[in-house]
């Protein structure tokens, strides 16, 4: 009866601790939407290390072309808002990746108009003149804040990747 009694204690315990770790994961996991939801927990992501930003980068896509005879890499995207307030976006920053991941080079834009509506979705287009032959990936983030801070070295949003299409020949 005794060791009938420890099992029970420990399932039970164990199956707490399960939902605990399964609860910690979704709140990381779907922060956007609790921000989107419990606007003042932005703040406590931050203070965590894992800022929101109401903005997406999505479906980038990259493009060798030729411009004025000369290779250019042209990255095209969309940042969509995912909030019901209009945000403002920050500069993005197209880094070239080689293939142990580690960027060969890099270039920020900032957007000619900042303001995205509420639920909008905005294009970018962004070449990079004469890229690297050591390219092998691409990311797209946004630029962090210029202010120092413990955070300050992380991307705003999650950093979208992307395969660059085949070079043109």
């Amino acid at each position: 009866a005794a060791a009938r009694e420890a099992n029970g204690k420990v399932l039970v315990w164990g199956g707490s601790a399960v939902v605990i770790v399964a609860l910690i994961a979704g709140l990381i996991v779907f922060r956007a939407q609790v921000v989107n939801l419990l606007p003042a927990s932005q703040k406590a992501y931050a203070g965590l290390g894992l800022p929101v930003s109401a903005l997406t980068i999505e479906k980038v896509h990259a493009e060798p072309a030729f411009q004025g005879g000369r290779p250019v890499l042209s990255v095209t995207g969309q940042l969509h808002n995912l909030r019901d307030a209009a945000a403002e976006a920050p500069a993005l920053r197209v880094s070239l990746l080689d293939r142990f991941g580690k960027p060969v080079a890099t270039k920020v834009a900032r957007p000619i108009d900042s303001a995205v509506p509420a639920h909008a979705t905005r294009y970018f287009a962004i070449t990079l003149v004469d890229p690297p032959a050591a390219l092998h990936d691409l990311q797209v983030t946004f630029e962090p804040a210029a202010k120092p801070s413990a955070v300050a070295g992380k991307p705003a949003g999650a950093p979208y990747r992307a395969k660059p299409a085949p070079a043109v020949k």
